[in-house]
């Protein structure tokens, strides 16, 4: 599985391209010989094709980070249909409040997975509503 440093990389690795285009100008422009229209044609659609594998390799490489499509573990799955099915059903608003919080749960000592509301130490989800204590006795997202 790839982490975040292949991801990097193949960030960086989109912008051969700009040298790519870069040599074939000169090879258009600035060499002595000049290119029929079917070799101008056949460099850009080789150029064409170079972009493609190389944003079809970076978003490979984007999907085995972040676990998705055929890279996602079982566990991964079963976690997210747990939490998209509790997003989409009203009743089950509250399992999906818990499991929002117990996945973006403080990693610190203190263990409160109540902690989301208060905590500097959790990874915020900010899209996503979550209701104090408070709040949920008055029937109020925060």
């Amino acid at each position: 599985m790839k982490d975040r440093f292949d991801l990097e990389n193949d960030i960086m690795n989109v912008w051969a391209i700009k040298d790519q285009v870069s040599t074939m100008m000169w090879r258009f422009f600035d060499h002595p010989e000049l290119l029929s229209e079917d070799e101008q044609m056949n460099h850009i659609m080789a150029i064409e094709y170079a972009i493609e594998l190389t944003c079809s390799k970076l978003m490979d490489t984007y999907c085995q980070v972040f676990q998705l499509n055929e890279y996602a573990t079982a566990e991964m799955k079963a976690l997210r249909e747990q939490v998209l099915n509790g997003l989409t059903k009203k009743a089950d608003k509250e399992d999906a409040d818990k499991a929002w919080k117990e996945i973006y749960a403080c990693k610190t000592p203190c263990g409160d997975i109540d902690c989301l509301e208060s905590c500097a130490n959790v990874a915020k989800v900010p899209s996503f509503p979550v209701k104090s204590k408070k709040a949920k006795k008055q029937g109020k997202t925060k």
